[in-house]
């Protein structure tokens, strides 16, 4: 949903008497002078900042901002008020378009808070589609990071820290960082730039980035609900598909390395399942 407002001017031109400012046919038409100056219409766009809902599915809830407001139900092309909280219940669908860029898409268990400068991950998973030249802070129970332009899914931990993977990049990362705990309120800023497939832990209370691990992005975007599962695929998903593709090919060695939930507090958890025994050859000889 766009929203526009037109600036209309009122001036004075040097020696002449007062101007009078007149709207014709979308254009500013300045007379007093002996020529009319004709202008076109200067038009504000809002639509980077004002979200609208544009999918859901399953139990999804909003409260007002308010303290004590209503829970309401939401419905598809309502327009998301920041400041409000949103939850999804299991298997549910959840999606804002401010811009045919600008998205937010929400996971399974979220709860969710959009403001004009970002969102608050308070639990659950959400896929950011950042614009051009923008930046969007996302914040957690216990950690902050900026997102750069890119695609990124997001998942707010056991810890209070975050984890953040690139879809589509080469895209910058940013977080506070401090440097002396005994003065927690002087923080420096801490930014990594991630490729497509690699994922980043962001330390609770600003203690910076964590380990950074490669994870396989084709299959990531095959089995994420938050990918795959909406009626309007994203609009660079084929590129996201390429890129995929690409990973696997740059990728010499494989490994069954699955990354798991973060209860520390320096990052998440990898485990390496063991590999099955190999199956002994015809000709190999037999042990007694």
């Amino acid at each position: 949903m766009k929203h526009a407002a037109r600036i209309f001017f009122m001036a004075t031109l040097a020696g002449l008497p007062p101007v009078q400012v007149l709207a014709e046919d979308g254009a500013v038409l300045i007379t007093g002078a002996e020529s009319p100056v004709r202008l076109e219409a200067l038009t504000v766009t809002a639509s980077s900042r004002w979200f609208e809902i544009t999918e859901l599915a399953g139990r999804v809830m909003l409260r007002p901002e308010e303290a004590g407001g209503p829970v309401l139900f939401p419905k598809r092309g309502q327009e998301f008020t920041p400041g409000e909280t949103v939850t999804t219940g299991e298997r549910s669908r959840f999606e804002l378009t401010g811009s045919e860029v600008a998205r937010w898409r929400l996971g399974s268990r979220t709860v969710f808070q959009l403001h004009k400068a970002g969102a608050r991950l308070l639990a659950g998973t959400a896929l950011a589609m950042v614009p051009e030249k923008a930046r969007w802070t996302v914040e957690t129970f216990g950690s902050q990071v900026r997102l750069g332009e890119g695609t990124w899914i997001l998942q707010a931990v056991e810890n209070e820290g975050v984890k953040v993977i690139c879809l589509d990049g080469p895209s910058q990362l940013e977080t506070d960082v401090v440097l002396d705990a005994s003065h927690p309120g002087v923080a420096t800023q801490a930014a990594v730039r991630l490729k497509p497939g690699e994922l980043i832990f962001i330390r609770p209370g600003a203690r910076g980035f964590g380990p950074l691990v490669t994870i396989y992005l084709e299959e990531l975007l095959a089995t994420s609900r938050l990918v795959g599962s909406y009626a309007k695929p994203l609009p660079q998903l084929t590129r996201l598909r390429n890129l995929g593709i690409a990973q696997r090919e740059q990728l010499k060695a494989v490994t069954a390395a699955l990354v798991a939930g973060a209860k520390g507090s320096d990052g998440f958890d990898v485990y390496l399942p063991k590999a099955p025994p190999a199956a002994k050859s015809a000709d190999e000889p037999k042990g007694e």
